[in-house]
């Protein structure tokens, strides 16, 4: 019976074979570094330095919300809760008050997002006749500092006045 083994392994075939098994898992291995080492001789930048350098996105990239004024500072939302009737989950809380200026009815005190919750859908920026409610492109939702809520966004975070060109496209939207 030993002989039979001794002849089997005598074959060239078989001792091809455990060649070969031996050297392909080791083959994935030299793919490996040879990508990295035609990247490193290359040069060719990989990586960015993060804080520094920001990612770009998409067009339709649908970040933290941003809620507009006007030029000048004043709120565009006239305080119709569109936004909140039409959030699928709820995550939009919205209050206001009773105006004293003639022009308009209600001013708006708080408008908070619990981005925990928030789907980025974009349904509360399609409902808003006023077009003030936007997903921006911010994509960072750290903070430096503790505490309760990092991610419910209150009204004094996501206030912004928009540019001339912004004021002028919803004007014309709104016509």
């Amino acid at each position: 019976m030993l002989e039979f083994l001794d002849a089997e392994f005598a074959k060239p075939e078989t001792q091809l074979r455990k060649f070969l098994s031996n050297v392909i898992p080791l083959w994935g291995l030299v793919k490996g570094l040879n990508v990295t080492l035609a990247a490193t001789v290359r040069g060719k930048k990989v990586t960015i330095k993060y804080p520094e350098e920001k990612l770009p996105v998409a067009d339709r990239f649908r970040g933290k919300h941003e809620l507009l004024e006007t030029p000048d500072g004043e709120q565009l939302c006239i305080c119709c809760r569109a936004c909140v009737t039409i959030c699928p989950i709820d995550c939009i809380d919205l209050k206001s008050q009773k105006s004293e200026s003639e022009t308009r009815k209600r001013d708006l005190l708080e408008y908070n997002v619990d981005l925990t919750k928030c789907l980025f859908c974009g349904l509360c920026q399609e409902a808003c006749p006023e077009f003030c409610v936007i997903l921006g492109k911010n994509y960072e939702y750290s903070d430096t500092e503790r505490g309760p809520g990092l991610l419910k966004v209150r009204m004094e975070d996501i206030v912004r006045k928009c540019t001339d060109e912004e004021f002028y496209s919803i004007n014309v939207r709104k016509a």
